[in-house]
């Protein structure tokens, strides 16, 4: 389906390009179509930028939410909802990273997506933004799912940052209890975590040890990403991210929980690899997650039932037929490919409107 699609382009100027949305940095550049095709994929394709508010069945902010903050143009922002609504338009906002946007205006009509969403907030029509990954296969596994068989165990894995020592734990809760108090009186432009998150991952972690239900198989790191920095920190070639992806390949279930946000790039690297995710849910929101049976495609944890997460995955793993534990590896794959990548989510972007189904 082809979106008309209408953004303010008084809100852009060149020097803040990285923060101009993705579908509109397909469109305002300078390159021929086939170059933009090269560059920008399906999104080149699947809309048209109209010049007027009352040609376009969607509006888009122009800037990804955090600019308006960080840059103090929170009204402009604001304006932007008063002309979609105007024209009696839904608008689109897109905002990135680890912080919930907290979008200051109400309503159904105003659809945010970002990838930090509580799903028991309704302020706004929320929608989970995936994590956008390079296909880890094509560089590492040859571009196939190396596909596992059913063993009477889950093998689970995991290869990251969880807790350390309890000084460190105990100056990082401090930490973010400081920023929450500040973020309260409105000192703090972003909402800080509502808990100190790689203690938490350590409590979800500790849940899979000592039963006989599953076999683990974890790697555990003091830093994010052992400490490695640099565009070569997912070059298959450094050790650290060797080790992750031989721990992912190498078990039938990888524990997602989130870090400093409410999400967790691991989900999609999982999915991505064909692996089952053991999803520890922390009212988040997933990409498309009214049209996906997620509970389908993960063996889902309710983070209240942390303690019992190794039996709960066990369960799922249980109830699978050797048969079909081996279509679910490729369906995770599939599902990447077809709603999560680039390409695959934007195709189905109209899907997020219902009021433009009619």
């Amino acid at each position: 389906m082809l979106l008309r699609v209408y953004a303010d382009p008084g809100h852009y100027s060149e020097p803040h390009r990285r923060e101009l949305n993705d579908i509109l940095k397909a469109f305002w550049n300078s390159a021929n179509n086939e170059k933009r095709r090269s560059l920008y994929g399906k999104r080149a394709e699947l809309f048209e930028v109209v010049s007027s508010p009352e040609q376009a069945q969607l509006h888009l902010l122009t800037m990804k939410w955090q600019h308006y903050v960080d840059q103090g143009l929170v009204e402009q922002a604001v304006r932007a909802v008063e002309v979609a609504r105007k024209a009696r338009r839904p608008i689109a906002v897109f905002s990135l990273g680890d912080f919930e946007a907290n979008f200051p205006v109400d309503g159904p009509d105003i659809h945010v997506f970002q990838a930090s969403a509580y799903r028991s907030r309704t302020r706004t029509s929320n929608h989970g933004m995936p994590a956008f990954i390079e296909d880890p296969l094509i560089s590492y596994g040859g571009g196939q799912v190396q596909l596992r068989d059913k063993g009477l165990r889950p093998v689970i894995g995991f290869c990251g940052q969880a807790g350390s020592s309890l000084a460190r734990h105990a100056a990082r809760l401090v930490r973010n209890r400081v920023r929450r108090v500040r973020w309260r009186l409105g000192r703090e432009r972003w909402e800080p975590p509502p808990l100190e998150h790689t203690w938490f991952r350590q409590h979800i972690l500790d849940a899979f040890t000592g039963t006989p239900a599953v076999e683990p198989r974890f790697v555990l790191r003091a830093r994010y990403r052992a400490g490695v920095h640099g565009d070569n920190r997912n070059d298959p070639a450094e050790q650290a991210r060797r080790e992750f992806l031989d721990n992912v390949l190498g078990t039938d279930y990888t524990i997602c929980v989130r870090g400093g946000g409410n999400f967790s790039i691991r989900f999609y690297e999982a999915l991505a690899m064909g692996r089952i995710p053991a999803f520890v849910d922390t009212d988040c929101v997933l990409p498309y997650h009214t049209l996906v049976d997620w509970r389908h495609y993960t063996a889902w944890v309710d983070a209240r039932d942390a303690q019992h997460a190794a039996q709960i995955v066990a369960a799922y793993h249980a109830r699978m037929s050797a048969q079909e534990f081996r279509e679910r590896q490729l369906a995770c794959r599939q599902l990447w490919l077809d709603r999560l990548t680039p390409d695959g989510f934007y195709a189905h972007f109209h899907e997020h409107f219902p009021e433009l189904q009619s």
